[in-house]
């Protein structure tokens, strides 16, 4: 017996939940993803981190329908900022964009009456775009 092997030291097999969950993360294509329904799940299991996550994609999707930025998956949200005319587009977007990176990049913890308040603003931007 290998040194290791019984308790899984050279264990090579994947967890397919964490590689799915990877590719959901780092994979996101706006066009490809139901984002309302993923928002959906992401609030029954109040991870509003992630919940965060998909509404920003959603104010992305919400942006390119309306033709205001080109989105492309790869874009950094910079890009995007500075493809929309300066105003109150843009400056909400940069707010939303600044909260998105705090939130997720950041790894800060989102609590339910924090995240109230964010959805509201996510929600009433895309609904003004829209």
């Amino acid at each position: 017996m290998a040194l290791g092997s019984r308790i899984g030291f050279f264990n090579f097999k994947k967890n397919p939940k964490k590689t799915l969950e990877k590719l959901i993360y780092e994979e996101d294509d706006i066009n490809e993803l139901d984002l309302n329904a993923l928002l959906e799940k992401a609030l029954q299991t109040e991870n509003y981190k992630l919940a965060i996550r998909y509404y920003f994609l959603k104010t992305l999707k919400a942006l390119a329908t309306k033709k205001l930025i080109n989105y492309h998956k790869d874009k950094t949200n910079s890009e995007y900022k500075f493809e929309l005319k300066k105003g109150t587009i843009r400056n909400q977007f940069s707010y939303l964009t600044y909260v998105y990176s705090y939130v997720w990049y950041g790894d800060f913890a989102v609590s339910k009456s924090e995240f109230s308040i964010l959805q509201t603003k996510y929600e009433s931007f895309i609904k003004n775009i829209s």
